[in-house]
């Protein structure tokens, strides 16, 4: 049973390519996508390994003393690599995708989102005892038909698609911005921006739009002579694209030797001690991908301060 839970936000800053390593299709290195639903998703090995990756360049940019205590720490919540062999204390979920940015002729982009993203993030939030702005709110909708604030000449057009106007989604807008964006510093200004273009479709459509609306390159390997040894196609997903992933903690388990006494310090390590705000996940590092923006949204435990 794990004693504590807490949710992180990652806000892509620059195209994300969280590859499956090779296809049998047309592209030829697609982006990881849940098999059911097609959904893009980042898998939680890749995104520990994000995570441990930058606490070890953290240990290494400390004083040699510093860097004992570090590597200490990181073993105990990331698990050893030798010596004493134990299991970590930090479990990483997947990534689920909870807004994807779509080209429009009315805006620069919309998010867009659906009925069975916000279910589930519902059901994420009742499995880790947390009180939710949602419940009782019911967004099922046609093909065809969309929620959304913003006052925009009929029909709405994202991509290839027009959408009808069916509703408003004032109040969802409102309790994921305040969530998902601070009201201070850099990223104010997204926090009305979401308010405003956040749009809720059905599940069919935004399938096919998380689908169909990444980016696909063609890129080459050249030869001292600058001529092409390699061709290929990688698809990536754009900036803008909103995720959000569990980090679920246990008390460490190396007998009191990293100094975290329980899974609320295991946490506090991740959220705070690292100063975690940027993280570099996926491939393409050197090619400026995979820049992602942290937050630690805040909720309140159900009623009575338990969680179920």
């Amino acid at each position: 049973m794990y004693n504590n839970a807490r949710m992180m936000i990652l806000y892509t800053q620059t195209p994300l390519h969280p590859g499956t390593g090779q296809s049998t299709g047309v592209i030829d290195l697609p982006v990881q996508r849940e098999r059911h639903t097609r959904h893009p998703v980042i898998q939680a090995s890749s995104l520990k390994g994000s995570l441990k990756s930058f606490a070890m360049s953290k240990a290494g940019n400390s004083s040699n003393t510093e860097r004992e205590i570090w590597k200490k720490k990181i073993a105990a919540v990331f698990g050893p690599e030798e010596g004493d062999l134990h299991g970590g204390a930090l479990t990483v979920m997947e990534a689920r995708l909870l807004a994807f940015p779509v080209r429009s002729l009315q805006a620069p982009f919309f998010w867009i989102t659906c009925p069975l993203i916000l279910q589930r993030l519902q059901r994420d939030l009742a499995a880790a005892g947390y009180q939710n702005g949602l419940e009782g709110i019911s967004f099922e909708t046609d093909e065809g038909k969309a929620w959304y604030n913003v006052d925009v000449e009929q029909p709405l057009i994202l991509e290839d698609l027009t959408f009808e106007k069916c509703g408003d989604a004032t109040q969802v807008a409102d309790w994921l911005a305040k969530k998902i964006f601070p009201y201070e510093g850099p990223y104010k200004f997204y926090n009305e921006r979401f308010k405003k273009y956040l749009v809720i479709l059905s599940d069919k459509d935004f399938a096919y739009l998380a689908e169909n609306a990444t980016a696909v390159n063609a890129r080459i390997v050249l030869d001292d002579k600058k001529i092409s040894q390699n061709l290929w196609y990688e698809e990536s997903l754009p900036p803008d694209c909103l995720f959000y992933t569990w980090l679920l903690a246990l008390n460490p388990r190396d007998d009191n030797q990293s100094g975290l006494k329980d899974s609320n310090e295991v946490l506090s390590f991740v959220a705070k001690e690292l100063s975690l705000q940027y993280l570099q996940v996926g491939g393409n590092e050197t090619v400026g991908q995979g820049w992602c923006y942290i937050s630690f949204p805040a909720f309140k435990l159900n009623e009575g301060g338990k969680r179920k």
